[in-house]
């Protein structure tokens, strides 16, 4: 995901125009946001990160199957980038 700013403050409305918002902006940075989710149990785990690389993501899944998952039998991972 991209960090963004704006450049340029919105122009207030009047009786005239709507709010006017400018669609400029400064790039701040970037982060990666990994989730893991089990939807019928109604959990999920969400954690950011600087960057996004294989060992970032096995190591996810690593605390992930010590911890939560450390009782399972099998697990089934499902990906979607």
């Amino acid at each position: 995901m991209q960090w963004l700013k704006e450049t340029r403050g919105p122009l207030a409305a009047t009786t005239h125009h709507a709010r006017r918002v400018d669609s400029e902006y400064e790039r701040a940075g970037t982060a990666s946001v990994c989730m893991c989710a089990e939807p019928r149990q109604g959990w999920r785990h969400v954690r950011v990160r600087r960057q996004r690389t294989k060992v970032d993501w096995a190591g996810e899944r690593e605390a992930l199957l010590r911890t939560r998952d450390a009782a399972a039998h099998k697990v089934l991972v499902v990906c979607d980038n």
